[in-house]
């Protein structure tokens, strides 16, 4: 009776909020572990996606800056506006957004 008792009283203080002894501190310790893992794993695979993000964006950046010195570009910007030359100047400005673009890993 006495037993029950004290379950009674354990359970009512756990469902208000209180420490609850059901669960014991190695459990505890290994569920905090367990997360804590998780968040490493987590963080780990934003470190490799912003990384990989950040190649792209250098990859882009090489492939801009070569149609930029083309000397075959020039040639057909030389004359009036036209789309090439629109298109040119849209990812030329692109080329400005990008390169204010930096990645923390």
């Amino acid at each position: 009776m006495a037993q029950a008792k004290i379950n009674s009283r354990m359970n009512t203080d756990a469902s208000k909020g209180k420490f609850s002894r059901s669960v014991s501190m190695a459990d505890r310790s290994m569920r905090l572990l367990e997360s804590l893992d998780e968040i490493e794993i987590r963080v780990e695979t934003l470190r490799e996606a912003a990384t990989a993000m950040e190649q792209e964006r250098e990859c882009l950046l090489e492939m801009i800056q070569s149609i930029q010195n083309s000397q075959e570009m020039r040639s057909i910007c030389d004359g009036k506006p036209t789309h090439t030359h629109t298109h040119t100047h849209t990812h030329t400005h692109t080329h400005t957004k990008l390169s204010c673009i930096k990645v923390q890993t």
